[in-house]
């Protein structure tokens, strides 16, 4: 809970190795950045997409 490095840390590597986020990845980091209102965080989630 609240590992937010950690989850910025999984996105940047996936983005390194080209490895597509997909539905079910996207949801749990969308929902956990929207739970602590990181609203920035999630939108750059949706940058990844």
């Amino acid at each position: 809970m609240g590992c937010f490095d950690l989850m910025k840390g999984v996105l940047d590597d996936m983005k390194r190795l080209k490895i597509e986020l997909v539905e079910g990845t996207f949801f749990i980091f969308i929902e956990s950045y929207a739970k602590f209102e990181l609203y920035n965080e999630a939108i750059k989630v949706l940058d990844m997409m």
